[in-house]
């Protein structure tokens, strides 16, 4: 059956050997059949929460020139600053600007393999443009790296293997990755200069219209349905037919990373997760809590158990002011394989196999505008493990510049 809302699980109820099985088997049922979760009770002090929501926000509010400064093209990582429609998702672009983080590492030895470049220094802002953020951030990541580690634990218990079973791909030092994302609303879009679609966009709408106009419905015939939880506006059926939303924060993509912790910083409802029968389900802020998303890492190592699902941002509404998300993510080293992953027991990969047969396997991804003289394949290191595929920059991303077209695969 599809589900029709995101789960709430109280981490708390883990901590507490009277209710952890309890616990565990809402955890199974959220991996299985929805791919997405909220957690409360994290661990993280609640005045930290505060102070990593204040000072993401302010960053956007430095100088221009500051935020140049550390863009990420400036760097041979992917961390750093990005423009507003600085990407595109799924051939559209994504109107948000960014700043993506990683725990600290030093930069590779010379000779080293390029993808070892995925570990870099960090882009930091000056302390004297944003005081504080960088001690703030450095602190939000060790916590968060190890609410993450134990969350990881907890997957593994949830599907019948060892709390240890996965520890095996990460290093002593895990590199981690963490993006502050700001989306302006359309009010703000609209005096904002849009970039022209590709070429390849421009041909496939110029074929889609004339489509239409061979194709028109004659009076008294109905069109097809807006709904399916794309807000009665049309949104779902001009996804069914190749189209992107009309207000496009990030379009529809799957997680590449393990396990991404997203705080909703903001009031704004956006983001929105697809179930097998196609609806897109909102998943609305809730006070105190993460939105946990399983990533294709995760459903690649659980051979297909885990589900990673196709989820997606809208601008906020003319007039709301800018949304605001903070996904922290959980990673892998590059150089990781699955060719030793732990296996599940046989009846949850029964599940997870008649689960497959109706779930969307492809996923896009992107490439940042001004950046494809980078060698391709940088994007495809992140987390994959075992997949066909992948996007360099931590999360939320889809098919660029290359027009290349790749499928995820299980196990």
């Amino acid at each position: 059956m599809s589900f029709t809302s995101i789960p709430i699980l109280d981490l708390q109820l883990a901590r507490d050997p009277a209710t952890k099985a309890a616990f565990l088997d809402q955890l199974r049922d959220a991996l299985l059949e929805v791919g997405f979760l909220y957690l409360r009770n994290v661990g993280i002090p609640p005045e930290l929460f505060e102070e990593v929501i204040r000072q993401g926000k302010a960053f956007f509010d430095i100088p221009v020139e500051e935020k140049l400064r550390i863009e990420m093209k400036n760097a041979n990582s992917f961390l750093g600053y990005s423009r507003l429609a600085a990407e595109m998702t799924a051939g559209a672009v994504d109107q948000r600007e960014q700043i993506d983080l990683s725990t600290e590492h030093a930069a590779p030895a010379a000779g080293a393999p390029l993808c070892h470049n995925m570990r870099w220094p960090n882009q930091w802002p000056s302390e004297a443009h944003a005081p504080g953020f960088r001690a703030v951030y450095t602190d939000y990541m060790r916590r968060m790296g190890a609410v993450s580690r134990y969350f990881t634990s907890l997957i593994a218990e949830a599907i019948q293997l060892p709390p240890t079973a996965f520890d095996k791909y990460f290093d002593a030092d895990q590199q981690h990755k963490l993006k502050i994302v700001r989306y302006p609303d359309l009010a703000e879009l609209n005096g904002h200069q849009p970039r022209p679609p590709p070429p390849q966009q421009q041909e496939q709408e110029q074929q889609q219209q004339q489509q239409q106009q061979k194709q028109e419905p004659e009076q008294g015939q109905g069109v097809a349905e807006g709904g399916g939880g794309g807000g009665g506006d049309g949104t779902a059926h001009r996804q069914s037919q190749g189209q992107p939303p009309p207000s496009q924060g990030v379009g529809p993509h799957k997680d590449s990373m393990l396990t991404t912790y997203l705080l909703q910083a903001t009031h704004h409802r956006g983001l929105q997760v697809q179930n097998v029968q196609g609806a897109w389900i909102d998943c609305a802020p809730v006070a105190g809590t993460l939105v946990v998303a399983i990533g294709q890492g995760m459903e690649a190592l659980t051979q297909g158990v885990c589900v990673s699902t196709t989820h997606r941002v809208l601008s906020p509404a003319a007039g709301s002011g800018a949304r605001f998300s903070i996904p922290f993510f959980r990673n892998t080293p590059p150089t990781s394989t699955a060719s030793s992953s732990p296996t599940a027991s046989p009846a949850r990969r029964c599940s997870g196999a008649a689960r497959a047969v109706c779930r969307y396997f492809h996923t896009h991804f992107t490439i940042k505008t001004g950046q494809a003289d980078r060698p391709f394949h940088l994007f495809l290191l992140s987390a994959h493990v075992g997949i066909s595929g992948g996007e360099g920059q931590a999360s939320e991303r889809a098919s660029g510049a290359t027009g290349e077209h790749l499928h995820s695969r299980r196990g």
